[in-house]
């Protein structure tokens, strides 16, 4: 946010301009319960000609020589991200809950000397608090995401998908963490599940959270759909089912959005290298149908058509209608 002199400036036009643009409807000022004008990047943005997003230097420009946490660290995002970033960071942290996996993360990483791991809980505010302290980027990727596991303990889902999320956000304005980003999921889009409307909420939190932080700290999001490599992917489910003789497919009919751990990396440094605050970040992406799917990773295996689970949607979204008056393409 910038006030009216600092916005003056960035122009390089009087306040009186300023003052008189806000009166013709040029260039309207929000204001404070106080009466006091007031401007956001965007209008800054909008005045001033410049492109909001431009892909420029390096993919990992925005955590070159600066302290990473990332959050539920030791999955599979978790750890193509450290090997992307960790030649480049000053420092990469794993904050997670799993002994054992962060135990083989270090064997995985053993080479790497700025890498260190965390034990602790989103849930776990305290904890968040004393994690971040002189963190530069957070990488928000903790979560309960199995559909069916947070339909059957829906609690369970909310502490971590939603009051966790909180958690992070909070302690990264309290540890004035320079860019955070929360990495989100496309049943986030006119979710049917308890999980997308978890993962909806977080994503809410996130880009309504930066009202609360200066702009001292960012925060935004990605959204995507299912990432190839992924433990407990559905080209594993197929791989596992084929050796069984027998793959299991909800709908012959349904589709997915699928990427590669690569793109999935290149998209969460795109949004952190050209985040503003308030993002969604979403790629572009075509579907793909599950029976396709099954055909490429499990040829010539018979396929059962068991039935949707719950309130799962035969065919995801990556932006709904009513976002989509909202989206930028850059």
């Amino acid at each position: 946010m910038y006030s009216t002199s600092e916005m003056a400036k960035k122009l390089s036009v009087s306040t009186q301009s300023l003052r008189n643009w806000d009166k013709s409807g040029k260039l309207v000022a929000s204001r404070t319960p106080t009466n006091r004008m007031f401007y956001s990047h965007d209008q800054y943005l909008e005045a001033s000609g410049k492109a909001k997003y431009k892909k420029t230097g390096s993919d990992v420009d925005a955590v070159s020589g600066k302290v990473v946490l990332i959050t539920g660290g030791t999955g599979s995002l978790g750890h193509a991200l450290s090997k992307r970033i960790c030649g480049h960071a000053k420092k990469v942290i794993i904050f997670s809950r799993c002994e054992l996996k962060q135990a083989n993360m270090k064997q995985k990483f053993a080479n790497q000397t700025n890498m260190r791991y965390l034990i602790g809980d989103i849930r776990d505010r305290e904890r968040l608090s004393t994690a971040l302290k002189g963190v530069d980027v957070c990488i928000h990727a903790a979560c309960m995401k199995r559909v069916e596991t947070c339909t059957y303990n829906p609690l369970e889902a909310i502490k971590s998908n939603i009051i966790g999320s909180t958690n992070v956000l909070e302690a990264c304005i309290e540890n004035k963490v320079r860019k955070t980003l929360l990495v989100s999921s496309d049943k986030a889009c006119s979710s049917a599940t308890l999980y997308g409307g978890t993962k909806f909420v977080a994503e809410q939190v996130f880009i309504n959270g930066n009202n609360y932080a200066t702009r001292d700290c960012l925060f935004t999001a990605t959204r995507y759909g299912n990432v190839f490599a992924s433990n407990g992917s559905v080209r594993q489910l197929f791989e596992n089912q084929a050796k069984e003789g027998k793959v299991k497919v909800t709908h012959k009919d349904m589709t997915r959005f699928f990427m590669s751990m690569d793109d999935a990396v290149d998209l969460n440094l795109f949004a952190l290298n050209n985040t503003i605050g308030g993002e969604i970040f979403i790629p572009k992406l075509k579907a793909t149908t599950i029976m396709s799917f099954a055909e490429t990773f499990a040829p010539g295996i018979p396929v059962e058509i068991i039935g949707l689970r719950g309130y799962e949607k035969i065919h995801e979204d990556l932006i709904s209608d009513t976002e989509m008056l909202y989206t930028v393409d850059c």
